[in-house]
């Protein structure tokens, strides 16, 4: 039987956000509705463990949205984050940048 080739259908986009700002990423798939699919990201090439790092990064959404919530952003946050998509027969990934910009301290002006 010929199944539908999983495809990301909203992939995550570059973003340019500031430090402690919060934003998500967004990974949606279109997939074989009879196979069931698996998201993980990865950050500059290093699988992010959604455990260790729960303080920054969560998994959001479900069934075929696997988006990534990055919050309380920090310089240390800028780069390549890539949403990887897995079914029992095939795969997907798109990638997206994040710059991350510092604050600017308020100056008042008299």
């Amino acid at each position: 039987m010929v199944k539908d080739p999983t495809r990301i259908t909203i992939p995550p986009s570059d973003m340019d956000v500031t430090v402690g700002e919060s934003t998500i990423l967004p990974c949606q798939v279109f997939h074989d509705p009879s196979l069931s699919v698996e998201f993980s990201w990865s950050f500059n090439g290093q699988l992010i463990d959604f455990r260790r790092d729960r303080d920054h990064f969560e998994k959001v959404g479900g069934g075929s949205s696997g988006d990534l919530m990055i919050r309380n952003i920090q310089l240390k946050h800028a780069g390549r984050f890539v949403c990887m998509v897995q079914t029992t027969v095939d795969s997907a990934s798109a990638g997206a940048d994040l710059i991350v910009r510092g604050k600017y301290p308020n100056i008042l002006r008299k």
